[in-house]
């Protein structure tokens, strides 16, 4: 969801219960022919009364497409959603039909076709709710709400809650957070910072009565340990939106709020915060035609800030640039002046969402021009109110919308249940009914002032361990319409587990009758070449160990007729047993393998590590290791007339200059027996050694020898000399 989409992606939704029906828009480049009323002035806006004409949609046979409700007899919520490692929908938010009594965290995972997999309750004895949910980068997820009990007369404050869990629902970490105070806080809106940690925008203050709010940010390490929290005082209160902090490229926070007066005056205030101590770097304050506004919600796309405000019941969304000044502004035109909530996807498209005022039993999508003009908009009948919480795009081309609406279709009783819509990349459905809406935009004229917090203070948190559990539920589910793809292949088929280097291995899938898409394989290249691809099959040769995912796909890589499998590449044996050698006169040579494998072949039908010889030619083993993975090595021993003598010097220089550092014969001819032994001049042995190759540094226990003589006395013997083991004594000088 962080690359910049083109105009052909689709888009996803999340909805949450608020009394309003919301419509969505999403905008192509300014560039695209397909738009009309548009006079191309970079930083401009212009009316667009009109909507353009259509646009042929899109609807391949792999795309899903369906609306679907869930919940149990009681509240439900959709607050939050994010796309899951499967290209599935997580859903966070809260429920009243399972668990105590009390509102629960809810998170529910369904696959790309809107079927639930798994359902799972999160809370103790009081009030808990998520209203933010993240993917994380290791598949886990982190999420953000309120814990504990609002409006209780005997408690003033909830507190913010976070919870990481895993690709299953299951608690990984749990805490919340509390100061001592009669006071509460909440935690709006949550994003992951570049160390891994986290940091969260919300309020704090005394929740039960909803008054005299702060902003609250709080940074978190990667365990949800507090590193600072910073308060900021308007003298009035304040509120946060659900896309509340974004992380900007530079690393610096940038968050939204706005303030409301007793005459319910509203300003949007954004402020970048320095992330090492919250601090304020700037602040500024946003007017439209000289108007206050308020619902302050940001995005960050392609190098600009979007401010998605609102003018009394006007929606606009401003571009910004990075230091918080205005590039643009567009306004919304909704039918009967709904509230609308904006997703930017390009630095010049958008979505918008609201519903209909007068008819709320529709949700609406739109896709405009941040310049102006309206590409498509569509309504869809729901249930009665909705308004959205969150918006996806999907790399499928698909748009997904979640949310709750009202009432029920478990009892038929006003209660809220959450809900799901997936349309392709145009707004349409396969088989749920979609018709047109009517849509425009039209210029505005945002304004930016500088602006003080008059007062900016730090909190100090504890962290509670609150002990709630997760447990699995099952809400009921309607899933009122829906075509899954067209396009189902089988699991992939071949060897999960082999050895790198070890030859090519084949995979193959099978696709469905009728499907008439070309299948596409993914993998990485630098795990496996590929030798040949088929319209069913690949041939990889594995490159390295470790694990390796290939991915056989008849779509997209979102499409819900994607495969994968995971396979164990095994580095295998390595055998290696020398360099080519040779034999000197009727001296026997022995080849070693390493030790310790499953099996052991030589050239000649033998079965053990070692292999000794007394002939030229040439040697090879192969081994086979614990995975039965299989390897060889092959040396070339050569029969040679080895002259036979050797040299010790009378002088060396050891000072770590590679010249004459260390003290050690020259050998002309294979030793098949050696020791040498040096000592200083009151008779210690300070160095002694069987292989020829090694050689006396200098040292002796650790402390450099000054200049001096030393004595040495070596035994030796020549491979195939008549003679026998030889004795040699000598003296040597070291020189510093």
């Amino acid at each position: 969801m962080n690359q910049a989409p083109n105009s052909g992606k689709g888009l996803l939704f999340c909805i949450l219960f608020t009394g309003l029906t919301f419509y969505f828009a999403k905008a192509n480049d300014a560039n695209d022919s397909s738009i009309t009323g548009i006079q191309k002035h970079p930083g401009v806006t212009h009316a667009s009364s009109k909507l353009p004409q259509s646009t042929t949609a899109r609807t391949d046979s792999y795309h899903s497409s369906f609306k679907t409700i869930f919940g149990g007899d009681k509240d439900d919520y959709g607050n939050a959603m994010t796309v899951a490692g499967d290209c599935g929908l997580i859903v966070a938010g809260q429920t009243t039909s399972f668990g105590n009594g009390f509102n629960d965290g809810m998170i529910t995972k369904l696959d790309p076709s809107g079927n639930i997999q798994w359902s799972q309750m999160i809370g103790g004895d009081l009030d808990e709710y998520f209203l933010k949910i993240q993917r994380l980068p290791d598949d886990n997820y982190i999420s953000c709400g309120l814990h504990g009990d609002p409006f209780s007369q005997a408690f003033q404050g909830g507190y913010s809650w976070l919870v990481k869990t895993d690709a299953n629902g299951q608690i990984i970490w749990d805490h919340y957070y509390s100061d001592g105070t009669s006071n509460g806080s909440f935690a709006r809106d949550i994003c992951q910072t570049e160390d891994g940690g986290f940091v969260t925008c919300g309020v704090y203050g005394n929740l039960a009565n909803a008054k005299g709010y702060q902003l609250m940010v709080t940074r978190f390490s990667a365990i949800g340990q507090p590193l600072w929290c910073r308060l900021f005082y308007a003298g009035v209160n304040v509120e946060v939106g659900r896309k509340s902090i974004i992380v900007l490229p530079d690393q610096t926070l940038l968050t939204a709020a706005y303030t409301e007066d007793a005459s319910r005056n509203q300003t949007a205030i954004l402020t970048k915060i320095n992330p090492a101590n919250g601090t304020a770097i700037w602040s500024k304050k946003y007017s439209i035609n000289g108007k206050s506004t308020s619902f302050a919600q940001i995005d960050l796309k392609n190098g600009y800030i979007f401010l998605n405000s609102i003018v009394g019941s006007a929606s606009h969304l401003m571009k910004l640039t990075l230091n918080g000044d205005v590039v643009s502004d567009i306004r919304i035109a909704m039918p009967n002046e709904a509230v609308v909530k904006m997703l930017p996807l390009t630095d010049s498209t958008a979505l918008a969402a609201s519903n209909d005022v007068t008819d709320p039993d529709n949700l609406v999508l739109a896709k405009v021009n941040t310049n102006g003009g309206v590409y498509w908009a569509k309504k869809y009948e729901i249930s009665f109110f909705v308004s959205p919480s969150a918006i996806f795009e999907l790399t499928d081309s698909s748009l997904v919308i979640c949310g709750t609406n009202l009432p029920g279709f478990v009892i038929g009783a006003a209660y809220r249940e959450a809900f799901i819509i997936k349309t392709d990349a145009q707004g349409n459905q396969t088989s749920c009914p979609v018709i047109d809406a009517n849509v425009t935009t039209e210029p505005g004229s945002a304004s930016v002032q500088p602006f003080t917090w008059p007062q900016s203070t730090t909190l100090t948190l504890s962290v509670q361990d609150p002990q709630d559990v997760s447990t699995s539920i099952s809400p009921a589910q309607n899933k009122v319409c829906g075509v899954s793809p067209g396009c189902q292949i089988s699991d992939i088929i071949g060897r999960d587990s082999v050895c790198a280097q070890s030859g090519a291995e084949q995979y193959a899938v099978n696709l469905s009758a009728g499907c008439n898409l070309q299948l596409q394989w993914n993998v990485d290249p630098a795990d496996a070449n590929v030798l040949s691809t088929t319209d069913s099959t690949i041939k990889l040769q594995f490159k390295r160990s470790g694990r390796v995912k290939i991915v056989a796909g008849a779509g997209s890589v979102c499409s819900s007729s994607n495969k994968t499998m995971d396979i164990f590449v095994f580095e295998g044996p390595k055998p290696d047993i020398g360099k080519d050698a040779f034999l000197c006169g009727t001296d026997p040579l022995t080849l070693q393998a390493p030790v310790g494998q499953s099996s052991y072949l030589w050239q000649d039908g033998s079965t053990g590590s070692s292999y000794t010889t007394t002939q030229p030619g040439t040697y090879w083993v192969e081994i086979t290791d614990e995975h039965n993975c299989v390897s060889r090595d092959t040396a070339n021993v050569e029969a040679k007339d080895c002259g036979r003598n050797i040299y010790f010097p009378n002088a060396f220089t050891p000072g770590n200059d590679q010249l004459n550092d260390l003290y050690r014969p020259k050998v002309f001819g294979r030793l098949t027996q050696y020791q040498i032994r040096i000592y200083n001049r009151i008779g210690q042995l300070v160095f002694e050694s069987n292989d020829p190759a090694a050689g006396w540094d200098g040292n002796y226990k650790g402390r450099a020898q000054s200049s001096s003589s030393f004595t040495w006395y070596a035994i030796y013997r020549f491979a195939g000399a008549e003679e026998g083991v030889k004795m040699q004594k000598g003296t040597v000088t070291l020189i510093r």
